[in-house]
């Protein structure tokens, strides 16, 4: 270290040490003791240098987190070319200064309104482009230090609501502010949203038992035959863009309007004859359930086994365990007990509609069917042997209900355990997605 013929003597610090970063106390403290042997040799007359290098591009950790290869700022600064930094070398060679160090700056952003929690947190961290960041990185590792970070805590506070201690945000990443935002504002919009289209089940214009659904497949295919049971609201429109794209025979399943059923052991009941005019015991039952339809589907399926009928389920962002999860009927069922009549019941199903739904109006009809659903998912249990047909579960990335088990339970109604498979969007949107689409179609294929 201290041989006299040493024209240079160069160690290559970190920004980390010069700024400090939570999380990385034995990274900047490594820095730092080579940063004051460098100064002790200066001192003695030896040559000496320790550069502070920001992030360096093309290679390293920061690099391997670029996606495509394009610009990407973290912490206010952008990676450094490696020809830039072997230009500012030859500079830092002929100073006299023992540290120095050297960054590419970003430019300062501008932000007008509030946007959401992961966006405002990509801008405090200098993050253009949310695109460009691995979402599972920590965001100490994506340049967060001590004062972003209490920022970052103070913000989540003040304009979301949201408490966090300096000890969790050290493993925060992106993906965790999003599902957090989702837990605290998508919930309730996406409810809104189910109320709205619960609204709309009264009742369809065709309200026949079952209807032959137009997709992919022409009459003369010899394709699966498909049957589908939608949500609580009753209607197919929801999922005829998932229909329109599947390469089988479809057909369409209504429940009860005029008179419903009181459980969902008597709904399957009603369904199961309209379904037998359609297939024979030597094909294959395929049933594509969502959201409370998966409840229905689960007896149906128990019905056709029992028969002698093989099958597969698919089941789309439900379950007995996600439903009641969603819904709390407690306080109905208490103030149900003081009506003294059956206007009295149904007007007050209606004031549970939310305020903001004015599409259309709840007759005491609908009020009363859509009471009587939610109720016989409360009382359904597994009171029968568990399904022999295999099952696949597509669930939304943003979720309706939380705390769930990743199966929602449903594993308990299946001698295999049920498969899980993530769709993007919330309980709605899924329905339109692509990915959806594609995986439905080659279960069916593959069976």
């Amino acid at each position: 270290m201290t041989h006299p013929c040493f024209r240079y003597f160069v160690v290559f610090s970190s920004l980390s040490c010069g700024r400090g970063n939570p999380g990385q106390t034995n990274y900047g403290m490594a820095n730092s003791i080579m940063e004051r042997i460098c100064e002790r040799r200066k001192r003695d007359g030896f040559p000496a240098l320790a550069i502070q290098w920001g992030a360096i591009g093309e290679v390293g950790l920061v690099a391997k987190m670029q996606k495509e290869n394009k610009e990407l700022v973290i912490g206010g600064t952008l990676q450094q070319r490696i020809s830039s930094c072997f230009e500012v070398l030859d500079k830092f060679l002929n100073q006299k200064l023992t540290i120095v160090a050297s960054m590419v700056v970003a430019e300062k952003l501008n932000r007008n309104s509030k946007g959401s929690i992961a966006e405002t947190v990509a801008y405090i961290l200098g993050i253009k482009d949310l695109k460009l960041v691995n979402h599972e990185t920590p965001l100490v590792e994506l340049g967060m230090d001590s004062i972003t970070g209490t920022e970052i805590i103070q913000l989540l506070e003040k304009d979301y609501e949201i408490n966090m201690t300096p000890t969790e945000m050290r493993s925060v990443t992106f993906r965790k502010l999003i599902e957090l935002e989702a837990k605290k504002k998508g919930k309730a919009e996406i409810k809104n949203e189910v109320s709205n289209l619960e609204l709309k089940f009264l009742p369809e214009t065709n309200n026949l038992p079952i209807i032959k659904l137009s997709s992919r497949a022409s009459d003369s295919d010899e394709v699966a035959t498909v049957f589908i049971l939608p949500g609580i609201e009753g209607v197919l429109t929801p999922l005829e863009s998932l229909v329109g794209n599947l390469n089988a025979h479809v057909f369409g399943l209504h429940y009860s309007y005029d008179s419903p059923e009181d459980s969902i052991e008597e709904m399957a009941k009603a369904i199961l004859p309209h379904m037998e005019e359609k297939i024979s015991k030597d094909q294959t039952f395929h049933l594509i359930c969502y959201s409370f339809g998966v409840v229905v589907g689960l007896e149906v399926a128990y019905l056709l086994e029992g028969k002698g009928y093989k099958g597969n389920i698919v089941a789309i962002d439900g379950a007995p365990a996600f439903i009641r999860a969603s819904i709390n009927l407690d306080d109905v069922n208490e103030k149900m007990l003081k009506c003294e009549s059956y206007d009295e019941r149904a007007d007050l199903v209606k004031t549970f509609v939310p305020p903001n739904i004015t599409s259309k109006t709840l007759d005491k009809q609908g009020a009363l069917v859509l009471y009587k659903r939610y109720k016989s998912v409360l009382n359904y249990s597994l009171v029968h042997e568990k399904l022999k047909s295999p099952a696949r579960l597509f669930k939304a990335k943003i979720p309706l209900a939380v705390n769930m088990e990743d199966d929602y339970e449903l594993s308990e109604f299946f001698e295999q355990p049920v498969k899980v498979e993530t769709i993007e969007g919330d309980h709605l949107t899924l329905l339109n997605e692509t990915g959806l689409v594609e995986s439905v179609n080659k279960l069916l294929c593959s069976n």
